[in-house]
């Protein structure tokens, strides 16, 4: 990437991992061919050392606006015969609601894969989200109705008044970032919905 250097002087030693942070964050990948529906691709390496390095760095980079300087075009029909070919499956941007998601992430044997959903054509721009086993085992479900606000934002968070026009980006807050219900789950690991450091230590090792 062409910020490489400039990491460099700021992070030191971990220039590698923030560079690699960005690029997962900042990238949009594009088939360059036709894909058929229910192709599988995978599995998605992952190391487990952190939260973002684990099933749930998908819900982490939801957001409701992507600003992404960098495009990868990759020939998906070639790509998924190396590992070196499937590190492109980290930079897929994350969906933001079913009607624009053509991937799902899934678990198998342990491994994270995804799959296509329907045909999806040359050109264009590849957007995954989890499938409901993921779903529930990442407790990406809202444990309560979201609160429909008059306006333009159609999910607001009650704890922070937060508001979100998508739906996944939604429930990725709820689950992962929204400080006042973490911080409340952390006071009290024993509240009922318990969206708290437990959980996330589940979610992290989900996939493991």
């Amino acid at each position: 990437m062409e910020d490489s250097g400039i990491q460099r002087g700021i992070w030191d030693g971990d220039a590698k991992a923030v560079q690699q942070c960005l690029t997962d964050i900042f990238t949009s990948v594009y088939t360059t061919c036709d894909i058929p529906e229910n192709a599988i691709f995978g599995p998605c390496i992952l190391s487990h050392t952190s939260l973002y390095d684990s099933i749930a760095f998908i819900a982490l980079k939801s957001t409701d606006k992507r600003t992404v300087p960098y495009i990868f075009r990759v020939d998906t029909s070639a790509a998924n015969g190396s590992s070196e070919g499937l590190m492109w499956l980290r930079l897929v941007q994350s969906a933001r609601e079913k009607e624009e998601q053509n991937l799902e992430a899934y678990i198998k044997n342990g491994q994270l894969f995804y799959r296509s959903l329907r045909r999806i054509a040359k050109d264009e721009e590849l957007l995954v989200w989890y499938g409901k086993e993921l779903t529930e085992l990442l407790l990406l479900c809202p444990s309560r109705p979201h609160s429909k606000m008059n306006g333009s934002s159609p999910y607001t968070c009650l704890e922070c008044s937060q508001r979100f026009q998508f739906e996944f980006p939604y429930v990725a807050h709820l689950r992962f970032r929204c400080p006042k219900r973490l911080h409340s789950a952390d006071a009290s690991p024993q509240e009922e919905h318990g969206g708290g450091a437990g959980a996330k230590d589940r979610g992290g090792g989900g996939g493991g």
